[in-house]
């Protein structure tokens, strides 16, 4: 704002004083132009170092997510809705979900956009959630297993990832769909 101001009194200063211009006027109007030039400089700076800090901390998230030897059982019995599912270590359960809710954070904090978190993660927050079989837990230790409660608040945040996941899921699919009729009315036009 304060540029701005400036580049303004300097070239009203020039329009009043047509036939003679100070040094002053012209040096505070080359200090305005050099501002400006930094300040978007430094804007841009600021939108690569946001964009590299979100590629790590995806990356990270990626690397957790795969690399998980915990997580691999997890990824195939979530395929079947295997009954194996209910005899799974509470403690496992408990760090997938618990991943799952720091996407979640992350999504909602922007600092993974959602496309990327659908395309990435998705598909078991959604088997999971759709689950019979996930949803039981031994966690008194006394081999007892119960069905624990998913409408409970305390899973609210991964229930409305798992949802907007699914509603993503459905746009997408319907995206994908309208492209390939696209695709196709291509080729046909241009006899492709």
């Amino acid at each position: 704002m304060l540029l701005l101001l400036i580049l303004c009194q300097a070239l009203q200063n020039l329009q009043s004083k047509s036939s003679s211009i100070d040094f002053k006027d012209i040096a505070s109007f080359i200090l305005a132009i050099v501002g400006l030039i930094t300040l978007i400089f430094g804007l841009f700076q600021y939108r690569k170092s946001l964009l590299q800090k979100r590629s790590e901390q995806f990356l990270r998230m990626r690397e957790r997510y795969v690399d998980n030897p915990e997580f691999q059982e997890l990824f195939s019995l979530l395929e079947t809705d295997n009954e194996r599912l209910r005899n799974l270590s509470y403690k496992i359960k408990l760090k997938f979900l618990g991943f799952y809710e720091e996407l979640a954070l992350m999504v909602n904090s922007r600092l993974i956009k959602k496309e990327v978190a659908f395309y990435m993660f998705a598909y078991h927050a959604i088997r999971i959630w759709e689950s019979k079989n996930f949803w039981f837990f031994d966690d008194t230790g006394d081999n007892t297993i119960r069905e624990v409660n998913r409408e409970s608040i305390y899973w609210s945040l991964f229930k409305k990832f798992s949802s907007d996941m699914s509603e993503y899921q459905k746009y997408f699919i319907k995206k994908m769909d309208n492209d390939r009729k696209i695709i196709s009315l291509i080729k046909v036009r241009f006899k492709l």
